[in-house]
């Protein structure tokens, strides 16, 4: 625990419900954030849920607050998609709610910042995927949010200030680099008890999606390494994009969808964590939480050099990097 902390009252901010088991990494950060700041001290006043549960919150708070009750600061986590869009329904029943209550939290001078998760919102992927009605709409309330940052936040987090080129209007933001943390799960099976004529065994985790997790040149290297066991970890729902990649390819890798504490048996019978995938400007500043995951597991990572992962990597020195040609 904290000293500094210990009985401060700090104001948790997040548009969806944080879940207790969570499975993802737009899942896992909240609950991770949220347990931390309760770990050293803070006593949190959740503002979370959807619109229906959040909404009465701030109101009850911020009347609260202008009475003259005081907070720490506020932390927000944002989701991948807009504020007012968060609820299941994906419709703008309270559009201006949560800037209004930020609002509130500036003209009492309480601090307040945000994590913005990322903006795949921005690449040519997004509009091929989504039709242009919603696309035009969705992205009214990305602008909208970006606005309402720029007036009310004293600081707004990002995976890596790389990605502050691809933000509009970066330039009224006050940026901060927070990439993802870890949780230590180091076992009596964490070194694995193999010899060099074994061979290397390699994990990968995520998404198989491409262009952004595009397998193609770590399938293709496996063709001339074979010593090098090879596991793509993904959903269950990719298994037709996992059938697309050419079947010489697929043939080379074992295959699961296993995930949360399901996970530690693959990386305790791994010797590193992959992230090698064919370029694209997104991993220019992603920061997997993954990465940070096989850390806290004790494996070493190997990735494409030209990335914010790949530096990351180089520079911490916690594995090894090779360019992409």
């Amino acid at each position: 625990m904290h000293p500094e902390a210990r009985g401060r009252e700090i104001l948790f901010h997040h548009p969806l419900p944080v879940l207790d088991n969570p499975r993802t990494g737009s899942q896992i950060r909240p609950r991770r954030m949220l347990d931390a700041f309760r770990a050293i001290g803070y006593e949190v006043v959740e503002v979370t849920g959807y619109s229906s549960e959040r909404v009465p919150m701030m109101k009850h708070l911020g009347r609260q607050i202008r009475d003259g009750r005081r907070f720490e600061f506020c932390y927000s986590e944002c989701v991948t998609s807009p504020t007012a869009l968060s609820d299941t329904h994906h419709l703008p029943t309270h559009p201006i709610a949560d800037p209004k209550f930020f609002r509130t939290l500036k003209q009492a001078g309480i601090p307040s910042g945000l994590f913005y998760r990322d903006v795949y919102w921005r690449f040519d992927e997004y509009r091929r995927k989504v039709p242009l009605p919603k696309r035009f709409a969705s992205a009214a309330f990305y602008h909208f949010d970006l606005a309402w940052y720029r007036q009310y936040l004293d600081i707004v987090y990002l995976p890596s200030l790389g990605m502050a080129a691809s933000v509009p209007g970066s330039e009224g933001l006050n940026l901060k680099a927070l990439p993802p943390g870890m949780s230590t799960r180091l076992t009596s099976d964490t070194q694995r008890t193999n010899t060099p004529s074994d061979g290397l065994r390699l994990f990968y985790v995520g998404s198989i999606t491409p262009p952004i997790y595009d397998m193609t040149m770590l399938l293709s290297a496996l063709k001339f390494l074979p010593k090098v066991q090879m596991t793509l970890c993904f959903p269950e729902s990719e298994l037709g994009i996992f059938a697309d990649y050419p079947k010489d390819l697929t043939d080379l890798v074992e295959i699961c969808h296993s995930s949360g504490p399901a996970l530690d048996d693959h990386y305790a019978n791994s010797d590193a964590a992959c992230l090698i995938m064919g370029p694209h400007p997104y991993r220019d500043f992603a920061m997997p939480v993954k990465l940070f995951e096989a850390i806290g597991h004790g494996r070493p990572l190997v990735s494409n050099a030209d990335t914010a992962a790949g530096r990351f990597i180089s520079t911490e020195k916690v594995g090894w990097v090779f360019n992409d040609q």
